[in-house]
């Protein structure tokens, strides 16, 4: 019996280390796969570039003269007897042709100091839409709320490689610009910087062969994660291939550069609301997305005075009364027909202890002479107007 527990043992042991076996060549593979695909990405661009250099190659020939008279004009009369020489142009067109199988063969051996950081030749832009593509970050965007050309593309935990991959599998024949934003996950595992670039560049590449603009859009501060030199090395190659590029990174950190919370979920790494409409309006700036008026964030606002001063002339909220008369001011700035109806708070003033505090309207808590009113003080957030303090009308009657 102890023999065949001890053989039992020592065959689910076997089973284990074969099972951890078949677990390590399904990673290698899977690596192997990941290999693969960039190879034939970049077999891919190379072969793209081929290509429109042809294109380029056909269209300065054909700029040149006619066939039909580069015989009568270029070729000079001969004797039978001598060889015919080569015409001018014969010579400028071999000359050009030289030239580009040269650039191209440099091209393909030969490969820059920095990664991949050329630039393409512009072709006219094929389509009329805007596609934003990028990872769940962007899974608050309405596309209602747009204009009617913008299309939004969100691939959920997505990092560099997998939405090189959905840009690929698309038909972009339908679309002029297309906004990249990703790089957070990528961020978040951290990824090698120069690998991230390498795939980025691809996607770039792989866009304007397409006939379409390229737009980066700069990668969102995370908590617990240190984007910066993602951001600068992407920074870096957008101005090599002169490619806008939209920094997004110190619209949403204070100046103490920690997260601006309020602009986040609970994870701190998804947008809420707040955040979404900011990142938009950035966008904005270069490619106008909005459908209307852009909309701003109460953050977002220009510092001004809680306390509306009394010489104000228009109000942000729509009061009753008139808006080129004041809402809140002194007794002494009255004129006699105000005064008579100064009192709104019900309190009797026959039992008020001094006149000038008949109500919140005088001029110890809201008039011209307040010092709140002389305060440069912040807007309250979500709030176009402050409130006053509650009035208790214990504090003005005889006990």
């Amino acid at each position: 019996m102890t023999l065949a527990k001890v053989r039992m043992q020592h065959d689910q042991q076997s089973m284990n280390k074969m099972q951890d076996i078949e677990a390590e060549i399904q990673n290698v593979n899977k690596n192997l796969e990941k290999k693969v695909n960039m190879l034939q990405g970049k077999t891919q661009s190379i072969s793209d570039k081929i290509k429109l250099y042809e294109m380029e190659k056909i269209k300065l020939q054909k700029s040149f003269m006619p066939e039909e008279n580069l015989g009568n004009q270029c070729t000079p009369m001969l004797d039978e007897d001598q060889t015919i020489p080569k015409t001018i142009c014969e010579t400028i067109l071999q000359e050009h042709s030289h030239e580009l199988e040269q650039s191209i063969n440099a091209d393909i051996n030969e490969e820059p100091q920095n990664p991949v950081y050329d630039t393409q030749p512009k072709l006219p832009l094929s389509g009329n839409r805007v596609l934003i593509a990028g990872s769940s970050v962007l899974k608050g965007i309405d596309p209602s709320k747009l204009k009617d050309y913008i299309d939004v593309h969100v691939h959920r935990g997505a990092n560099v490689l997998d939405l090189y991959e959905d840009i690929r599998n698309m038909d972009l024949s339908s679309y002029n610009t297309i906004i990249i934003h990703v790089g957070g996950n990528d961020a978040s595992s951290k990824m090698n910087v120069q690998q991230f670039v390498d795939i980025f560049q691809e996607i770039i590449n792989f866009v304007r062969c397409q006939n379409c603009r390229a737009i980066v859009s700069g990668i969102l501060p995370r908590i617990q994660c240190d984007v910066t030199e993602y951001n600068t090395i992407l920074k870096q190659m957008c101005h090599y291939n002169d490619v806008k590029f939209i920094s997004n990174y110190e619209f949403f950190v204070y100046k103490d550069d920690h997260i601006a919370k309020s602009f986040y979920t609970t994870d701190g790494i998804h947008l809420n609301r707040y955040g979404t409409i900011k990142l938009l309006a950035n966008v904005n700036k270069v490619i106008k997305v909005f459908k209307g008026k852009q909309i701003q964030h109460h953050l977002n606002q220009q510092n001004r005075n809680r306390y509306q001063s009394s010489s104000h002339q228009y109000y942000a909220n729509n009061f009753r009364r008139s808006p080129t008369k004041p809402r809140y001011q002194s007794r002494s700035n009255m004129n006699t027909t105000d005064r008579r109806n100064f009192n709104h708070s019900r309190i009797n003033p026959r039992n008020v202890k001094d006149r000038n505090d008949l109500n919140m309207n005088s001029r110890d808590s809201w008039g011209n002479n307040n010092e709140l009113n002389r305060q440069n003080v912040d807007r309250a957030p979500f709030f176009n107007y402050h409130s006053p303090n509650s009035v208790r009308k214990s504090d003005y009657v005889h006990r």
